[in-house]
């Protein structure tokens, strides 16, 4: 990554970071899982940051392939800590770590690739009115998703240009 174009807190958390994880496997040595462990997340993190900035940058045409590297790297992150806090907990405990597990994968797959077919079809089967509150407030909610993680400025909150019918 060139980190000449970065700023001082993305410097400073990439640092924080790396130094956390090497601190983090010295601690394990002699404990291969925990070791593969770290860095296997250490990588991961670092792939999503990559290609959240390959978003930003990118046209409309790749967009699409580059949400579906993001979808899976968070989904790998998701079942990685899934499945190391859940081999901690009793059975019940753990049903519900990978429950809510699977439903943030499911829920980020829906937010990512399946929200404007599915806010289009529930929209026409209700009335007009109720219709463009639902549609709003699904834009609203996706909308706000984009512009806490993705940082464009058609995607901010006050922005007033972000709806289609402005």
């Amino acid at each position: 990554m060139d980190f000449d174009r970065h700023g001082f807190l993305t410097k400073l958390g990439f640092t924080a970071l790396t130094c956390n994880s090497v601190l983090a496997i010295y601690r394990s040595r002699g404990e291969p899982g925990t070791v593969a462990f770290v860095a296997g997340a250490y990588a991961a993190v670092v792939l999503l940051f990559h290609s959240l900035r390959r978003f930003e940058l990118a046209g409309h045409a790749d967009r699409g392939r580059i949400k579906a590297v993001v979808w899976i790297l968070t989904t790998l992150l998701t079942g990685m800590f899934a499945a190391r806090v859940a081999a901690l907990m009793p059975w019940p405990v753990a049903a519900v770590v990978w429950g809510l597990s699977v439903a943030t994968v499911l829920g980020g797959f829906f937010a990512l690739f399946l929200t404007a077919v599915f806010t289009w079809k529930v929209a026409a089967l209700m009335p007009l009115p109720v219709a463009a509150v639902w549609i709003m407030a699904a834009d609203t909610v996706v909308d706000g998703f984009y512009g806490i993680f993705i940082h464009e400025e058609k995607y901010r909150l006050g922005n007033p240009h972000r709806y289609w019918f402005f």
